[in-house]
């Protein structure tokens, strides 16, 4: 049983908040250390494991970086970290700060390929971002030999900084230098580090704090996001260090098998600012049950969304479901956001939605409000205007602008972008020019100055001449009765110079006349929604990958539905070895 959280020790905050007007995270550090709030990590059973204040935080994070530092690392040198959610990750982090040293956080999770496919993810990692270290829990210890061997870096556990000398002094980074490297969710065979500035991140975190969350000294967050992800570190470590804000976490695993323990520990301690991936919100809907009548949710004033396409319809799921534990739905905030751009692009106070005519869209490329109550309709979730001092429009292939309602590319500019990416050999290397505009690689279109978001440029499936979103096909999967919490993935294929659509969907059934059944179904609903032929193929539980921010791999996807024939996969359960 869920049992409440202790009392709240470190809720009032004893000096004068300041909301983002530091020039370095250490800066930020520094003052926050002044105060007597910090952080707080919960394990799966809901009992607090670790606590930090950020006056410990502060003293143990300048001890490790001259640790760092003794053990041959050099000023600028960057240091890989594996980030699990503990109190070790977090001084490692800012400690990098303290020590000149260059972070870059690593994800913390196998993947389906067992241990030597994520030791080869972890080696292509740290080849770009050419790191010379590599720190990892100590619950990683038996992959330690394998780390050392195959990466060709030096391999700590976090248990080792206890035996390390010490340097007598450090000097931290400078408001003028790279203050971490961060991986894009997509990062996979060609992964890029993105060079973060501490002046970026200074300009995100600022944005955040005062325009978004406009926060206050009353504030407390909670956070279950993974910290090699930058809505986990900027969104929940970095901006409310910024704030000098109390922050409470579960790790991601805790979550996926006890979703509910999200939302209970946030009614405990009365928490105010989240944020999720829908499928957070879709997980968690999908797991109460009308016993769990012990939750009040009326102190969050933000329950962010961001990290994937938002669909409106789970989030009005949600509202619904957590009705009468008082959760206010004007205080979801849909966000846009992306690594490249720190973290927060755009943002909005409460759930908006454009109905759009889909013929329309499809064909023609344009956004056009649906007033024809018999015509097929799209519906988006607007995303906000950018933050202040940022800029975004939507343009073509080529960069030219396009007019309002125009399907397009999101090109972004101001100073929270990335320097550039890290470069294998070399290290970080500023190629972010100034005044230039990033393509994000994300389509979609502008409303009254506010971002639309209609999928990945990269995803988009043109079939027939017409432009037609996978996201849009596993929503109506979605939708037909029992398939809610089914996972899916479409993407097209080239086959005899025209298109075919294809989907994957992960089932537990084995009976051939179920199966038939199923797939039969499906077509229907997607020929009556689409009004197009797909081929689906069953796959075993577990068999499609998802990002470090919750989006699906369709890219992935795509690659397991190639490396086997249709004879084998058609009809037939495939399970990764």
């Amino acid at each position: 049983m869920f049992s409440q959280p202790e009392e709240k020790t470190m809720q009032t905050i004893s000096l004068a908040q300041r909301t983002g007007d530091f020039d370095t995270i250490s800066q930020a550090l520094d003052y926050a250390a002044q105060g007597t709030n910090g952080i707080r990590i919960y394990n799966a059973k809901g009992e607090v494991q670790q606590k930090l204040s950020y006056k410990h935080l502060q003293e143990t994070a300048v001890r490790t970086g001259r640790k760092l530092l003794a053990s041959g690392l050099r000023r600028g040198d960057i240091v890989a970290i594996i980030a699990d959610t503990s109190a070790e990750f977090f001084t490692l982090f800012y400690g990098c700060q303290y020590a000149g040293l260059i972070a870059c956080p690593l994800p913390h999770a196998l993947y389906l390929g067992g241990k030597s496919a994520y030791i080869q993810r972890i080696n292509n990692l740290l080849k770009a971002a050419n790191a010379k270290a590599l720190w990892y829990p100590d619950n990683l210890k038996d992959l330690s030999e394998q780390f050392i061997h195959s990466t060709c870096v030096q391999a700590f556990g976090f248990s080792d900084l206890a035996h390390l000398s010490s340097v007598e002094h450090s000097t931290a980074l400078q408001p003028d230098e790279t203050a971490y490297i961060q991986f894009s969710s997509g990062s996979t065979s060609e992964p890029k580090g993105i060079v973060i500035s501490q002046q970026a991140v200074s300009y995100n975190a600022r944005g955040i704090l005062r325009e978004c969350i406009r926060i206050t000294p009353e504030d407390r967050a909670f956070s279950w996001l993974p910290l090699y992800h930058d809505m986990g570190l900027v969104g929940f470590s970095i901006a409310p260090l910024f704030a000098q804000t109390n922050v409470d976490y579960i790790s991601p695993s805790a979550f996926a098998r006890r979703p509910l323990l999200w939302l209970q520990l946030m009614s405990g301690l009365r928490s105010t600012i989240t944020y999720a991936p829908i499928f957070g919100y879709h997980l968690a809907a999908n797991r109460f049950k009308p016993e769990d009548t012990n939750l009040d949710l009326s102190a969050i004033k933000i329950a962010g969304i961001g990290g994937d396409m938002i669909h409106a319809g789970q989030l009005h799921h949600f509202c619904t479901v957590f009705a009468d534990s008082n959760f206010n739905p004007g205080s979801l905030t849909p966000s846009y956001g992306m690594a490249e751009s720190t973290l927060l692009v755009s943002y909005r106070h409460g759930l908006k939605t454009d109905l759009v005519d889909k013929t329309k869209l499809e064909r023609d490329g344009i956004a056009v409000p649906c007033v024809n109550p018999d015509s097929p309709v799209l519906t988006f979730t607007v995303c906000g205007k950018p933050l202040t001092s940022h800029n975004v429009y939507v343009g073509d292939i080529d960069g030219k602008v396009l007019a309002p309602r125009h399907i397009g590319h999101i090109y972004i500019n101001g100073p929270s972008l990335m320097s550039g990416y890290s470069h294998p050999c070399t290290g970080p290397k500023p190629d972010q020019q100034e005044n230039t505009y990033l393509d994000t690689g994300d389509m979609g279109y502008l409303c009254d100055g506010e971002i639309i978001i209609t999928g990945r440029y990269k995803d988009m499936m043109t079939v027939n001449g017409r432009n037609i979103w996978p996201q849009d096909i596993e929503n109506t999967i979605a939708s037909l009765p029992s398939m809610s919490a089914a996972r899916s993935a479409a993407f097209s294929v080239k086959e005899d110079n025209s298109e075919s659509i294809i989907i994957l969907i992960e089932t537990t059934l084995r009976n051939d006349e179920e199966r038939e059944d199923l797939i039969r179904k499906i077509k229907t609903a997607i020929h009556t929604s689409e009004g197009t032929s797909i081929r689906v193929t069953l796959v075993a539980p577990k068999s499609l990958e998802y990002t470090s921010s919750g989006k699906l791999s369709r890219a992935k996807a795509k690659a397991l539905y190639l490396s086997y024939s249709s004879t084998n996969m058609s009809g037939k359960t495939h399970s990764e070895e």
